[in-house]
């Protein structure tokens, strides 16, 4: 995990453009605004104190009055239901406020759950990050 390893106790890291948030010893969330798009990229294994960790910090985008976000999966190595249960939660908000969440990068073992919990009949799900955030302007 690049050079954050040291930065794991909860402590904020920014880098221009991008700013990294440590949750835990086992995850890490970068933040960057691409395109008026708010990509949120977390890395390491959500187990469920950071999946409540990483709910409380995706709650915290909402209060912000952020509704166009993608989530990039790629680093991510395990997540229990209660993200699942965040990520539902946090489309319905973004829908409300006519903004939408999009998924992208989901590795290979993620993205087989994913599909079984029919979750690409509901959210738009894409490869590449780029993908993602270029889908916001042509939905404009």
């Amino acid at each position: 995990m690049d050079n954050n390893d040291e930065n794991r106790d909860g402590r904020i890291e920014k880098k221009p453009g991008k700013t990294t948030h440590t949750l835990s010893k086992y995850l890490l969330v970068e933040e960057e605004i691409v395109e008026n798009v708010f990509v949120v990229r977390p890395e390491g294994a959500i187990y469920i104190p950071e999946a409540e960790q990483f709910d409380r910090f995706i709650k915290g985008l909402l209060e912000k009055n952020i509704y166009s976000i993608v989530l990039n999966f790629e680093k991510v190595k395990q997540l229990p239901s209660l993200v699942f249960a965040t990520i539902i939660q946090t489309y319905k908000e973004c829908k409300k406020k006519e903004g939408d969440l999009r998924l992208c990068s989901i590795p290979p073992s993620l993205k087989r759950v994913f599909v079984t919990m029919q979750f690409d009949r509901i959210f738009q799900i894409y490869e590449q990050e780029e993908e993602a955030v270029l889908s916001y302007r042509q939905s404009n």
